[in-house]
């Protein structure tokens, strides 16, 4: 952390930011109560924040989960519009995540993985100090404070937060970058606006693509304006082997036995290989086993959420080396042509439609598919040939719009880096001009440090965390 400052800012522990809570204290630690699993129905329920209702810059008070009748609340870790929340405790990119909060309905408690504070708004605004939480500068000290013995599981102590080092300039120009910095977040949430509607419209023209694809629209022009020569047979007539349903034994992250998918693997439709998408199992499975993948195999899922029970992928991995598991059907298709048309109808809205109206399930469990209802499955066949010319202008148009969304991403981080670089910019200095008729921070801090140095000794404890 650079130690050069403009002039007529001073550096100063967080803590030294703090002004007191309701009853006194400095910082609070919340509770973990063993909560329902739904959150409260309405604000006259009590209920206790789960970590995602703190965000990157805001708050979202409808992740919680409501206060069993048997337990009582605490009601002085009731959150409060001007509190800033932190969390404490979490995967390492959700550790220090943290939000000023402008509005809360009533009775939401924080809970034991965070922490709540307030800004003295004599020595700095609350949208000044929420702002620095989120620069790198900020970003980059609390990472070095996390302990934790995997990257899943990390804290950050009460006594290391405090000693967060902050930038603070004179009051006045700090109201000065609070107007720069809300000024361009507006602009920016405006874009970030626009750009939420692009990934909708992506996904509807992709599903036009194989809506048209699959009634004969897309290769009209092909035929010559001769009538499509198509015939509808169930998928049993495609199948030279399945569908056969997958193996789930035991799993564990330190397990050394069987490579295996997990359902993400073939969630997006297209086949995605890597360590967040397969797991080890704690048993070795035979060689022999049914199981083992080969590339070509079509994986279909048979059992998930309603919006993707169904999803198709074709396996492109390495032979005998992965097994799948029971909420998966396998089918294999000889020919490399229809192989490729059955996968891409299996993802087109008619055939999803199909299996979803068809899916069994009862409330609470997921929504599935048997081979029997797969087989079934009526598939408008055109002959060989144009079979693969349906495919290849498939991938046509799916390249197309695959380059709109590599540009997409690309906006989307534009704007973050604009974000951040704003918000870096204004922790060092570098975003408004300073004032030399400014009072000088130091001056201000050493009144507040006075002051609080007179006042009466609050103790600190912290609060019991029940998980």
């Amino acid at each position: 952390m650079s130690k050069e400052l403009p002039s007529g800012w001073v550096f100063a522990p967080i803590y030294d930011t703090f002004a007191p809570l309701a009853d006194g204290k400095i910082l609070h630690q919340g509770w973990s109560p063993q909560c329902e699993r739904q959150p409260a129905d309405n604000d006259q329920q009590w209920a206790a924040l789960k970590t995602t209702a703190i965000q990157y810059g805001f708050f979202d008070g409808r992740h919680n989960k409501k206060l069993p009748d048997h337990l009582e609340p605490r009601p002085h870790l009731e959150v409060r519009t001007g509190d800033i929340l932190l969390t404490c405790a979490g995967p390492r990119e959700r550790c220090g995540v943290s939000c000023l909060v402008k509005e809360a309905r009533p009775k939401l408690m924080i809970s034991g993985k965070m922490y709540r504070f307030r800004a003295n708004d004599e020595l700095v605004s609350p949208s000044y100090l929420s702002a620095f939480l989120r620069c790198t500068q900020s970003k980059e000290q609390i990472d070095e404070m996390k302990t934790g013995i995997s990257e899943s599981g990390m804290n950050l102590t009460r006594a290391r937060f405090s000693q967060i080092q902050v930038p603070i300039p004179p009051r006045k120009e700090q109201e000065r970058i609070t107007r720069t910095i809300n000024s361009a977040s507006e602009r920016l949430s405006r874009a970030r606006d626009e750009l939420a509607h692009i990934p909708k419209l992506i996904d509807r023209y992709r599903q036009a693509v194989l809506k048209s694809a699959f009634r004969g629209d897309l290769t009209a022009d092909w035929r010559n304006g001769e009538g499509p020569k198509w015939r509808e047979v169930e998928a049993l007539r495609l199948f030279d082997e399945g569908p056969t349903n997958g193996y789930s034994p035991k799993a564990a992250a330190d397990a050394a036995g069987t490579k295996s998918l997990k359902l993400s693997a073939t969630t997006t439709g297209t086949f995605i290989l890597n360590d967040q998408t397969t797991k080890r199992l704690l048993e070795e499975v035979s060689p022999e086993a049914k199981f083992w993948l080969r590339p070509g195999d079509i994986l279909i899922q048979r059992a998930n959420s309603l919006e993707y029970v169904g999803a198709t992928a074709i396996f492109d991995g390495p032979a005998g080396q992965y097994i799948y598991p029971d909420l998966m059907m396998r089918v294999r298709i000889a020919s490399p042509t229809t192989r490729l048309f059955f996968w891409r109808y299996m993802n087109s809205p008619s055939a999803r439609n199909w299996l979803k109206d068809r899916a069994t399930g009862t409330a609470g469990n997921m929504p599935k598919i048997s081979g029997t209802l797969l087989k079934v499955l009526p598939v408008p066949l055109p002959p060989e040939e144009e079979q693969a010319e349906i495919v290849s202008r498939i991938e046509q148009r799916f390249a197309a719009i695959e380059t709109i969304a590599n540009e997409f991403r690309q906006a989307v981080k534009h704007v973050d880096r604009l974000d951040q670089s704003i918000l870096d910019k204004a922790f060092s200095g570098r975003l408004v001009t300073q004032d030399p008729t400014d009072e000088p921070a130091s001056t201000l801090l050493e009144r507040i440090q006075a002051a609080r140095a007179a006042a009466p000794k609050v103790k600190q404890g912290r609060s019991k965390t029940v998980e």
